[in-house]
């Protein structure tokens, strides 16, 4: 009967797994694998806060007012917003980018105010072997840093939503703005609200009464004779000097044609023909349409 172990059963008592031993060169080798990550830790309570203030922000105005004066963001390190630069305020800056600078200046302040809550309540628990650590300090500055911090994440979710609805109509702005994120921006099935918006425009323009429509014909712009019926109603009608000046050319033309007619007497250019003798008869392509027909 055998009461110990022999030697080779005692090493392999001591050495690891086969398995073992390989995913600890894979490890050594390769690194480690990547584990997925668990959970938060963050209670029931405080991610339904949370989850509201990232939603909607504070409900007053006035304790997100309070939060940023009861969080310095001046002293041992500046984390105020920059100011322009004078040569920049110099160059007359449009609306809408006055506008965004204004956004970006809020954020920055912010996120500098959530940072010193937090820096100071990172403080405290490292200096609690010198100072004892006052409980209602240290969850007030972390309650300021989580409020700070959610209100941020909302006002940079509303305009996330307006930059991208900018390229729609007005009314699917408003009601994508409107709609509550989740995995999406915009929320889910955003191509079917859409739809609708545009069902209620559509049937929003038949239900009101179209214009009636009159096929008379424009109406003719009145000549300087005072209400007469010009034919050319696009041209701008003549005024009274150049009427005149056109009607005594007119005339002009008239009297010399008078004049020219009573001068002319046939029997007179008879007897020039007849002194002058006989002329050749021209050939029929020489003659004129009224010579050859006088044939």
């Amino acid at each position: 009967m055998r009461l110990g172990l022999d030697e080779k059963e005692i090493q392999d008592l001591g050495s690891e797994p086969e398995g073992e031993q390989e995913e600890d060169e894979y490890a050594s080798r390769l690194g480690k694998k990547h584990e997925d990550p668990q959970d938060n830790r963050m209670s029931k309570e405080m991610a339904e806060r949370i989850q509201e203030w990232v939603k909607n922000g504070l409900f007053e105005e006035d304790e997100f007012e309070c939060l940023l004066e009861s969080s310095p963001r001046i002293g041992k390190v500046n984390l105020e917003a920059p100011k322009l630069n004078k040569e920049i305020e110099a160059l007359n800056l449009s609306y809408s980018m006055r506008t965004k600078d204004n956004y970006y200046v809020e954020y920055y302040n912010i996120l500098g105010s959530s940072l010193t809550a937090s820096a100071s309540a990172m403080t405290m628990i490292m200096e609690e072997r010198k100072v004892p650590i006052d409980r209602e300090e240290l969850l007030d500055c972390l309650t300021r840093s989580i409020k700070l911090q959610s209100v941020l994440m909302s006002k940079l979710s509303h305009a996330r939503k307006a930059f991208l609805a900018s390229r729609y109509d007005a009314a699917s702005q408003k009601m994508m703005i409107k709609r509550e994120s989740t995995e999406y921006i915009f929320g889910d099935e955003l191509g079917k609200a859409l739809d609708e918006v545009k069902t209620l425009e559509k049937s929003a323009k038949e239900a009101q009464p179209k214009p009636k429509t009159s096929f008379n014909k424009p109406q003719a712009k009145s000549s300087s004779r005072g209400g007469a019926y010009h034919l050319n109603y696009k041209s701008p009608p003549f005024t009274q000097e150049q009427e005149r000046a056109g009607y005594r050319h007119f005339s002009q033309r008239s009297s010399y044609k008078r004049a020219s007619s009573r001068s002319f007497s046939p029997t007179r250019n008879q007897d020039s023909r007849s002194r002058s003798g006989p002329r050749p008869a021209k050939r029929a392509y020489h003659q004129s349409q009224h010579q050859r027909s006088r044939r």
